[in-house]
């Protein structure tokens, strides 16, 4: 097959098939290599982005995870998980022979039914059921926690083991200013003393009490002195 620009085709065909490329179609293939330039920024971005997951307000379930860190409640929810749950439903909420994922169940069920199945218990399968925590206050006081955490395990890509705890996170959260432990217990025996002096005031008999307590130690003391004086001048008068 000859070449369309070769001798012997005719000039109008020449043209047609051999026309120069346009400043559009240049336009195009700039823009192209620009967006070829930009899919590694953009994959970096898209990686950035998942490295950070938030959930925030006030609901339960609310977590925070950055580069594989928590927030204090998610944390918290982390270390109620491994002393009470992580015996039946193994580590990291995966589950094990007897007892169900509990990430997948954070995922599948809401809050609502979560809770109430740690505070009522629930026959998992015939032969084995899971207890009631109704009457334990710390897992009742953690529930929301341990959701959070299982979240943050489940939707928030949280890895395995024990978690560390965002750094500016946990500044806001520490106060401002620690009392050191020599300074508070001082602070307590001053409110001790004060109190006590309080009690005294109110208390006219009491006081009354504890002067006439105090004059007999101001009358020994008078009495020995006076001892004192009288045998110096009887060693005088003998001299």
């Amino acid at each position: 097959m000859s070449h369309p620009c070769k001798a012997g085709v005719p000039a109008t065909s020449r043209r047609k098939r051999c026309m120069p490329v346009s400043k559009n179609a240049l336009s195009r293939i700039g823009q192209f290599g620009v967006v070829i330039m930009l899919l590694p920024m953009a994959g970096m971005a898209f990686q950035a982005m998942a490295d950070e997951h938030r959930v925030t307000g006030d609901a339960p379930g609310a977590f925070v995870v950055e580069d594989g860190k928590v927030d204090p409640d998610t944390y918290e929810g982390y270390i109620t998980y491994t002393r009470v749950c992580m015996a039946c439903h193994g580590p990291d909420g995966l589950g094990s022979s007897f007892a169900p994922n509990l990430v997948r169940a954070a995922e599948r069920r809401g809050w609502a039914d979560f809770a109430g199945t740690i505070a009522a218990g629930r026959e998992v399968q015939p032969g084995q059921v899971m207890p009631s925590f109704a009457d334990d206050l710390y897992v009742m006081g953690n529930i929301g926690k341990i959701y959070s955490y299982l979240r943050a395990r489940g939707e928030g890509g949280l890895g395995r083991g024990r978690p560390r705890i965002i750094e500016s996170v946990q500044e806001e959260a520490e106060p401002e200013e620690a009392i050191p432990e020599e300074a508070g217990q001082q602070n307590a025996d001053q409110e001790k003393l004060d109190q006590q002096e309080g009690v005294e005031s109110k208390d006219p008999d009491r006081a009354g009490k504890n002067q006439e307590k105090a004059k007999p130690e101001s009358g020994e003391a008078s009495t020995t002195e006076a001892s004192t004086t009288e045998a110096s001048t009887q060693d005088e008068v003998e001299e």
